[in-house]
């Protein structure tokens, strides 16, 4: 007995067609369990179990001078990376006379202009964090090439700071401002 064999696409179609209709006609059912509250600080204690008490800064560079544009307490990473090329400006948080935390902040002194190539920028800002024991009275600003710091007094920007928080600045100063 000979049977006439379907082509290939006459296959493929019933194929298709076979797999398709029972999906095509199931009624889909979706179930999802009654929402519960979660503590948030249960649900991110994973994110700050690696936050500490510290510092975030803005500095603003020009040439030798170093202006403090920001300064406020805040938790911030434990770890950081420090990268090993290029210059660094080193950053140290003082209170009481004591170092109490420090930082390198990457120097972005040297731009890559097109068509000029390598050009020196005069002006740059400085974004930065560190962790820090208590809070600082004095930041020590060490420029590249500088041998001696520069000294920008913390007191009143963090004060201010921490009169706008709507929570208690958690760090305490080690020595009353005179």
């Amino acid at each position: 007995m000979n049977h006439p064999t379907p082509g290939r696409r006459a296959c493929l179609a019933w194929l298709l067609a076979a797999c398709c209709w029972p999906a095509a006609h199931a009624q889909l059912i979706e179930t999802t369990s009654a929402p519960t509250p979660v503590d948030p600080l249960e649900d991110n204690q994973a994110v700050l179990a690696q936050l500490a008490d510290g510092l975030v800064f803005s500095l603003r560079v020009e040439g030798r001078r170093v202006e403090l544009l920001s300064a406020e307490p805040r938790r911030v990473p434990q770890h950081q990376r420090w990268l090993n090329e290029g210059d660094t400006v080193r950053v140290v948080a003082m209170a009481g006379g004591r170092e109490v935390g420090w930082a390198r902040v990457p120097d972005a002194a040297i731009d890559v202009e097109e068509g000029r190539g390598l050009a020196r920028r005069a002006v740059r800002e400085l974004h930065h964090h560190m962790v820090v024991s208590a809070l600082p009275d004095v930041l020590q600003v060490w420029l590249p090439g500088g041998a001696r710091p520069v000294h920008l007094d913390l007191r009143q920007p963090l004060a201010a700071a921490c009169a706008r928080a709507s929570e208690a600045c958690g760090l305490q100063r080690t020595a009353p401002p005179p």
